[in-house]
């Protein structure tokens, strides 16, 4: 039974609207990561506007093998799930460390 405290809610944004989306998040100060094709695969990286989305692209992945294959939709987001740990996770590098 779902907690009465919680307040749920869905919310729908036209695809049009994607793009007024970035500009007001970017206006923000805030970076915009997301998935993208480049080099043959779908993987994450910095977005300027929603152009840079895989519309009509996904992946098949198995035993070891990956390919890029062009989907009959113009799905923004039907792909199998990414690593994201590279943009989540803080990775610390020492180069010295003086006594």
């Amino acid at each position: 039974m779902p907690n009465a405290a919680l307040n749920e809610s869905t919310a729908t944004l036209d695809r049009a609207d994607l793009a007024r989306l970035f500009e007001a998040l970017r206006a923000r100060g805030y970076q915009i990561v997301g998935p993208t094709v480049r080099d043959g695969a779908i993987v994450y990286d910095t977005l300027a506007d929603p152009d840079g989305l895989p519309v009509g692209w996904t992946d098949e992945q198995d035993g070891g093998k990956y390919r890029l294959k062009k989907r009959n939709d113009a799905a923004l987001f039907g792909f199998v799930g990414l690593f994201w740990n590279p943009f989540l996770l803080f990775i610390a590098l020492f180069v010295w460390i003086g006594a």
